[in-house]
């Protein structure tokens, strides 16, 4: 249905910098300049809990835990667009390069729907407007050239070739590009808690005397695989979209200096669709949007 890669879909309308509530800042890049303080949330506050702990890093029998590996997994981010006609051949080849190639890591997939193709004829459910300041934020700091669907960055650099090159050859470049960040941090992600409303989790970031890039931001991320669309109106009108890893939930978290421990609950928003869902964790540099570690855990069959 979607066998050849059309035009690429450029942000027809100029994104909005201003006004933003702390709730829609992404930390992990920093917000978008604006000339503003950022303002507190009280969303924010009453979904994050963080701080330093004491005690073991993981708690009794039950939890669910993941441990980061070294080289560091790469995290591929498709900036997406149900409302664009290009993006359906994107969304493809995300699910099929999750699955890695023989003799590399399997990438951590994240799909984020950004949210102003939605004035054009069609409402992604999906999309969130906190995506869109994010791939504003990359293009801001140089890791990106400009903001357009579809978009891909792996481990916080653009990967503008993704759509001519073999899945064997992506996941190379992919790890490399993962690869400069070493020597790098061991993240041990902990569930302790989860319910309809929230995730409790526990990371721990063994820094074994690696100095971290200042303002290093931990984020936290729910992502679910297997969510259909029938589009009705748009671009992309007549057709049934299939999307893996969307981003559903997320919070970004800044590390105070020296924090090795972090406890943080992360609120659900309602979904009735989808399913293998993952925990993700990864921390980025905001100076240059580069992701220095990151791990994802299967959670469907979590039960702490």
């Amino acid at each position: 249905m979607f066998s050849s890669f059309p035009h690429t879909c450029r942000a027809r309308a100029p994104i909005r910098t201003a006004s933003i509530g702390a709730a829609e800042v992404d930390a992990a890049l920093g917000p978008p300049h604006t000339g503003r303080s950022q303002r507190a949330s009280a969303w924010a506050l009453g979904a994050i809990l963080i701080g330093s702990l004491t005690g073991n890093a993981y708690g009794g029998a039950g939890e669910c835990v993941a441990r980061s590996s070294t080289p560091p997994q790469p995290v591929v981010e498709l900036f997406t667009s149900e409302g664009c006609s290009s993006c359906p051949p994107a969304d493809q080849w995300l699910s099929r390069v999750r699955n890695g190639a023989p003799g590399r890591q399997a990438p951590i997939i994240l799909s984020l729907h950004v949210d102003y193709w939605n004035d054009l004829g069609w409402s992604d459910p999906w999309s969130q407007r906190r995506f869109t300041e994010r791939q504003q934020r990359y293009s801001e700091i140089a890791a990106s050239q400009g903001v357009y669907t579809p978009q891909v960055l792996v481990s916080g650099k653009e990967l503008r070739d993704w759509r001519n090159i073999d899945n064997g050859e992506t996941l190379n470049q992919m790890a490399q590009v993962a690869g400069d960040a070493s020597p790098v941090p061991t993240l041990d992600l902990t569930l302790l808690a989860r319910s309809e409303q929230a995730l409790r989790v526990r990371v721990n970031v063994e820094r074994q005397g690696i100095h971290l890039p200042p303002h290093t931001t931990l984020v936290l991320a729910r992502t679910l695989d297997a969510l259909d669309s029938r589009v009705t109106a748009g671009e992309n009108r007549d057709h049934v979209l299939h999307h893996d890893g969307v981003v559903n939930d997320w919070v970004s978290l800044p590390l105070a200096d020296q924090q090795e421990r972090v406890s943080a609950t992360l609120a659900l928003r309602p979904v009735t669709a989808g399913k293998n869902a993952h925990l993700v964790a990864f921390l980025q540099d905001p100076a240059n949007g580069r992701v220095l570690q990151a791990l994802s855990l299967p959670i469907d069959n979590c039960h702490p």
